[in-house]
């Protein structure tokens, strides 16, 4: 049952849980930072992931900020903590052409959280585009505690790579490349980058020769390593995670090719620079002993459509061992030290928040024994062993942050 509830900052919800067996929750808190209601007229939704830092920065991806200097914002990212919360916009300006040249000023942002790093700084992942998408750039930005949003640079890892690697006539097709960069990890002072090439022409229509498949780099003080085409999510200790996609033959990118050409995703774990594909599907999160977690699919077109996913746990050995294996579709976000793994499951259509481990699946709203809320999706752990992720308090949305034994 739920014991009390204190508003802090306009944000953040103190609830505590009373009265739980043995099984569930322990007495204590159950943190509640609540999206804003609305802002400038716009409701406020989730849109993406939800993360905290080593030192407690909270944030997410969500959408309905309304606009900003005449740029309408399609997604930015909140910062939850520290109080009291703060909507982070990327600044808008013209592109930049190849020749250093002012290009057009965009009318369109999104912008989506990558990573946070250990001095508490949000990296975000910004998108540009004009009203038709007709023109389309992208850069990442940093938003340091108390300071002005930097926009992050490092050395341009796929322009250098392109030069030494790319197939036999890549630079002279006709086509104007350009590299598509993205931020989804960072690990001390290193972030895990993946640089996809694209194209300013899209009417592609042969098959893939592997030509825009994502590079996966690390990027630590200034120093570009390579890391194979991949798209790389996470990593822990000298194992990192992620997925390929093919098509047809060919290693490739989701965002070019022949749509007519037959696509599967491959799930990828690193040890250092060798690459292993675990089999079908995308691997989420890693161990620092290298256990695995994921899913066979890559859910695509949402957890609660078809083609179901289902959660995956890749050990050393082994068959794949299934997660979560009773729900309708599964996806495993994350895994700590003590194997245990948190994600999102569907189960009539409604998606709940759920801890496994030893082969033990439950649901947090299970947890909880209070119906006032519903946990929604546990996305990663915290530096203390809590769970993270989207929750609804009474109807209102929020980041819930929740302790399990």
């Amino acid at each position: 049952m739920i014991r009390s509830i204190k508003v802090i900052n306009a944000g953040l919800l103190l609830v505590s849980l009373v009265g739980l067996g043995s099984r569930d929750v322990s007495a204590g808190d159950v943190q509640f930072y609540a999206l804003p209601e609305s802002k400038d007229g716009h409701a406020v939704a989730f849109t993406g992931d939800v993360r905290i830092g080593p030192d407690g920065v909270i944030a997410a991806s969500v959408a309905g900020s309304g606009s900003t200097g005449g740029t309408l914002d399609l997604g930015n990212v909140l910062r939850f903590s520290p109080s009291p919360p703060t909507t982070l916009t990327a600044p808008t300006g013209p592109s930049v052409n190849a020749d250093g040249s002012e290009g057009e000023q965009p009318t369109r942002l999104s912008l989506s959280l990558g990573a946070i790093t250990s001095d508490g700084s949000v990296i975000g992942n910004a998108s540009y585009s004009d009203q038709d998408a007709t023109s389309e750039y992208e850069q990442i930005w940093a938003f340091p505690l108390g300071r002005s949003p930097q926009h992050y640079s490092f050395p341009k890892c796929g322009s250098y790579h392109k030069r030494a690697s790319e197939p036999t006539g890549f630079e002279d097709d006709g086509y104007d490349y350009r590299y598509d960069e993205d931020v989804y990890d960072a690990q001390g002072g290193e972030l895990d980058l993946t640089e996809t090439p694209d194209i300013y022409k899209a009417d592609i229509q042969w098959p893939d020769r592997g030509a825009w498949a994502p590079y996966a780099f690390k990027v630590r003080k200034g120093r570009c390593d390579y890391y194979g085409r991949a798209v790389m999510y996470a990593s822990s200790g000298a194992y990192s995670v992620g997925y390929r996609e093919y098509h047809g033959p060919y290693i490739s990118s989701p965002l070019n090719g022949n749509e007519n050409t037959a696509r599967r995703y491959v799930a990828i774990r690193w040890h250092g620079k060798r690459i292993e594909e675990l089999g079908a599907g995308v691997a989420n999160g890693v161990t620092a002993d290298g256990t695995a977690v994921g899913a066979d699919v890559l859910p695509k077109n949402g957890l609660a459509n078809e083609p179901y996913a289902h959660g995956r746990l890749w050990a050393f050995s082994g068959a794949p061992v299934e997660v979560a294996a009773d729900a309708t579709a599964s996806e495993a976000r994350a895994i700590d030290a003590r194997h245990r793994v948190v994600g999102v499951l569907i189960r009539g259509k409604r998606s709940y928040a759920f801890i496994w481990q030893n082969g033990v699946t439950r649901t947090l709203d299970d947890i909880t024994h209070d119906r006032g809320w519903h946990f929604e999706e546990a996305s990663h752990f915290t530096p203390d062993g809590a769970i993270i992720g989207k929750a609804s308090y009474r109807g209102r949305p929020g980041v819930f942050i929740i302790k399990v034994p």
